[in-house]
């Protein structure tokens, strides 16, 4: 009897080890299907319903960083896999070529297939699949780059040319007698440099004025015709014309996009831009007889940084591409070419071409006439001379542009000196010292939904984007700061007090009514303070607490509304998708491109 009762002990203890055994086995199949999916689920896609151009897809998920091999099922010719790197794998896509029936209608099919990605964890895989659809190819025409950017936006060109310049996202060819740009919306395949001769299949478009091959819908097809020459793009005999002409030239006329041009001056840095007082560009260069500028774009390759950089103050010449018009600057920018950075003889001036440089310099200083901050009287002018300044109210605006903020609005007279050599000139101009109260981030938000404004706000540096731009944070509510942290040596964290015109972008700065920010820009000036309020705690919410009915139409009237707006959110148990035409990243529910999302 003993001896059963110690056995049947023995087989009681040899159960619960064989349940437990299989109970830990359970939950490490639930813990590693939950890590599978996981992963799986943050594998992020673009629109891929109306491919019509290479991608690029990450051989690693995003979460928990688990090797995924890709395959295409059941696809057409149109579908293609290629290994790229350690790191990415190439889609590559080839619509169908163009066809019409008797009657004139297209009939060359949409290609399809199944791309699939299999992930495997602790002796266990999961796999998750995408349909692919790629739009036929369209008709295209062959143009020159002349008529190609005077054609109507959606026409299917066909252009042959030379690369001049390369961007991070886009090319520009030229063809010796015109040039445009070609937006491929990634960085452009490594063959594409310049001097490389190309052809190029694309739908003609239009951004903010600037005519452009590719859109982000329906982007480039691009084949290399003839490799480029080791020594690049050949710009020996580019024309040399003066800053004036490039600053009078208008949008309409197109001949004013694309330029290849070689234009002499004085290195000037950090530009920026007299109508709103922002910093329009890195670098500009000026012409000491005109006092005209051209100012080079932010964008510009770091070796033209380089070179620019240990020539400011001194005279160079620079082979450019015209570029763009900002509208907010209201100045047009440039490229600059890499490696054509060159010293330029200093030109001879006599003094009254010094005199009347200084006079357009300072003229430009004061276009804005209303005054809210310091301002930088300069003593000496950019082609030399030297200036006096003095204020008929110096407990204001004193004779060194301290700025003492007044009780209400005041008019100040500022006199000044020129003198150079033997000549000598006093002038005067007339500011408004504003009387700007501090507001609560709120009020300053609720002041720019009725009209574009000049606020005064304290916060704290709660985060930056991508481009460096920032979040400003006090006890009422956040607003966006569109200018660059590392501008004004600022981190997150700082306490700051910023000065500026606050609008709601973008259905006032450029009409588009698909989108409401609010932020403050222009006419900016930022100190740092002591004294801050506490920043708004976060709120925890979900994605239905969105309301993702309001319709373009209504954005003006019911974005103000939104509870949320201005506020610091947190979401918990929530994927990353990308999915639209323009592969905007997404919080969803699902880890699907039609779960409810934002």
């Amino acid at each position: 009897m003993k001896l059963f009762k110690l056995n049947a002990k023995k087989l009681f203890v040899l159960l619960l080890a064989f349940f437990a055994s299989f109970a830990l086995i359970a939950c490490g199949d639930d813990e590693t299907d939950k890590i599978l999916d996981e992963a799986l689920g943050s594998i992020t896609l673009g629109d891929v319903s109306t491919l019509n151009a290479d991608f690029d897809i990450s051989n690693f998920t995003n979460k928990h960083d688990l090797e995924i091999t890709w395959e295409l099922v059941d696809a057409d010719d149109t579908l293609d896999l290629v290994k790229k790197n350690d790191q990415w794998t190439t889609v590559k896509v080839t619509p169908s070529e163009y066809s019409e029936d008797a009657n004139g209608n297209q009939n060359n099919p949409w290609g399809q297939g199944v791309l699939k990605a299999t992930v495997e964890y602790n002796g266990k895989s999961k796999s998750r699949e995408w349909t692919l659809h790629v739009v036929p190819g369209t008709k295209v025409e062959e143009f020159s780059l002349k008529d190609a950017k005077a054609a109507d936006d959606g026409t299917g060109v066909e252009v042959t040319g030379t690369v001049v310049l390369v961007t991070s996202n886009a090319f520009i060819i030229h063809d010796g007698t015109d040039g445009i740009v070609v937006f491929m919306g990634s960085a452009p395949a490594e063959d594409i440099k310049p001097g490389a001769e190309v052809l190029v299949k694309a739908e003609k478009g239009t951004y903010f004025g600037q005519p452009q091959l590719g859109t982000t819908s329906n982007k480039p097809i691009v084949e290399v015709t003839k490799e480029a020459p080791a020594a690049g793009y050949d710009f020996s005999n580019v024309e040399e014309v003066a800053i004036k002409e490039l600053n009078e030239a208008t949008t309409e006329n197109l001949d004013s996009f694309f330029r290849v041009v070689k234009i002499t001056g004085q290195v000037l840095k950090d530009y920026y831009s007299p109508a709103n007082g922002q910093k329009a560009g890195d670098y500009a260069i000026k012409d000491v007889l005109t006092n005209e500028v051209a100012v080079l774009s932010t964008s510009i390759a770091q070796s033209v940084k380089d070179a620019l950089s240990t020539k400011v103050g001194e005279y160079v010449s620079i082979v450019i591409v015209t570029y763009e018009y900002h509208t907010q600057y209201q100045l047009w920018r440039h490229f600059g070419v890499p490696g054509t950075v060159e010293d330029a003889e200093e030109p001879t001036l006599s003094d009254e071409d010094i005199m009347e440089s200084v006079k357009a310099q300072i003229a430009d200083m004061f276009k804005n006439t209303e005054v809210y901050a310091d301002l930088d009287l300069i003593t000496e002018g950019d082609a030399g001379g030297t200036i006096v300044w003095s204020s008929n109210k110096p407990e204001v605006i004193d004779n060194d542009g301290k700025f003492t903020a007044p009780d209400e609005d005041t008019e100040v007279e500022l006199t000044y000196t020129i003198t150079v050599g033997e000549l000598e000139e006093t002038l005067n101009v007339t500011v408004t010292a504003l009387a700007l109260q501090v507001s609560t981030v709120l009020e300053a938000i609720e002041a720019l939904d009725e009209k574009d404004t000049l606020v005064k706000i304290r916060g704290t540096i709660i985060g930056r984007d991508a481009d460096d731009y920032y979040y400003l944070a006090d006890d009422t509510g956040v607003v966006y700061v569109r200018q660059k942290l590392a501008d004004d040596d600022l981190k997150v964290g700082d306490k700051v007090e910023v000065i500026a015109t606050g609008t709601v972008y973008n259905v006032r700065s450029s009409g588009n009514p698909n989108q409401y920010i609010r932020q403050v820009t222009g006419n900016y000036k930022v100190t740092k303070v002591d004294d801050v309020p506490t920043p708004i705690a976060v709120v925890d919410v979900s994605i239905t607490d969105f309301d993702n009915t309001i319709t373009a139409a209504e954005m003006t009237t019911k974005v103000p509304q939104e509870e949320l707006f201005a506020k610091v959110v947190r979401f918990t148990d929530v994927y990353v998708v990308v999915k639209g035409n323009y592969s905007n990243a997404y919080l969803a529910t699902e880890p699907n491109a039609d779960a409810p999302s934002i």
